[in-house]
């Protein structure tokens, strides 16, 4: 058993270095956290919000992935929204950090709806500890035998449409590593190119009251970069504006089950385990997905009517 783990890690570092369709990490949560894909979401609440994300995948693998993903976002007037995000993940001997700084503008679109289109700059490192390696003679000699690491800019944009008044509808199209910036790991037999690849995200959700205590909040991801195209379905309800409890479905991967408790309009976390439904089902262990959001809301300032004195001559 150790040594099939042993060797699925040296697949993990060599298959990431190897192959230019490299995975975005994808979240059960990506509806809480919707700026790690599209820039455009920055300042889309009338709030500073901060959400942090853990992921382990497959648990059961020595070396399987892991993610943790930190994201800011605010309000800058009326029009202007600003964010940060970092994306920390770990494959095998791996890891990853991606850094961008996000801005979006808002347009009114008819009475109720806005329309915010978003840009985000930054950069991806990625560093591979090959001090690590199993069996060295055996892998192909480009695989670093050293710790290396590199790095390259990267570009994110997006679209973000919202109608309150269309049972709160948000839809929202987004591509990453629009710039597909090539990293450079320097190995024995030379230089080993890791191109970044662009990836397409299209997601929609709503939030329809069934009862006075019970508002379904479905969602949809589809996410398509160039070896695959993925779709998440959810299906998730909110008990007494408390208490949330769901289910998703990601083709070809995962069924999932979900909770999540709302503190107040401020603070609320959740936790997801993916039952895993390929091949590796009876080895994987699952996955396990943890999110907390916390906002602080900005004052709206009222602008104090100006109080006029009328003189009437009777006065004068």
């Amino acid at each position: 058993m150790m040594k099939r783990q042993l060797a699925i890690v040296a697949l993990f570092a060599i298959t990431a270095l190897k192959v230019s369709a490299q995975q975005d990490p994808y979240y059960t949560f990506f509806m809480f956290n919707q700026m790690v894909y599209n820039p455009a979401y920055a300042g889309s609440k009338d709030a500073i919000c901060a959400t942090a994300t853990y992921k382990k995948q497959w648990s059961g693998f020595v070396g399987s992935p892991e993610f943790q993903t930190i994201t800011v976002n605010s309000p800058v007037g009326k029009k202007l929204g600003v964010g940060l995000g970092i994306i920390n993940d770990k494959i095998g001997f791996q890891n990853s950090l991606n850094a961008v700084f996000n801005l979006s503008y808002k347009f009114q679109v008819g009475s109720t709806g806005t329309l915010a289109v978003g840009a985000a700059g930054g950069f991806m490192q990625k560093s591979l500890d090959g001090t690590k390696m199993v069996a060295k003679d055996d892998l192909d000699p480009k695989i670093p035998i050293s710790k290396v690491s590199a790095s390259a800019p990267d570009v994110n944009a997006g679209l973000w449409y919202t109608n309150p008044s269309i049972y709160n509808l948000k839809v929202g199209l987004s591509a990453t590593h629009l710039m597909q910036s090539t990293i450079t790991y320097q190995a024995l037999a030379g230089n080993v190119d890791s191109k970044l690849a662009t990836h397409y995200y299209l997601n929609a959700g709503i939030e329809y009251p069934l009862t006075g205590s019970i508002t379904l909040e479905p969602n949809i991801l589809v996410k398509k970069d160039p070896s695959k195209v993925q779709v998440d379905i959810n299906a998730f309800a909110l008990f007494n504006n408390k208490i949330r409890g769901g289910v998703l479905y990601r083709t070809g991967d995962a069924l999932t089950a979900m909770v999540g408790y709302k503190v107040n309009d401020n603070l609320h976390f959740g936790y997801a385990y993916d039952f895993t439904t390929t091949g590796i089902k009876k080895y994987s262990g699952g996955s396990h997905e943890l999110y907390v959001t916390y906002c602080f809301k900005l004052k709206t300032k009222v602008r104090e009517k100006p109080t006029i004195i009328r003189l009437t001559p009777r006065y004068l």
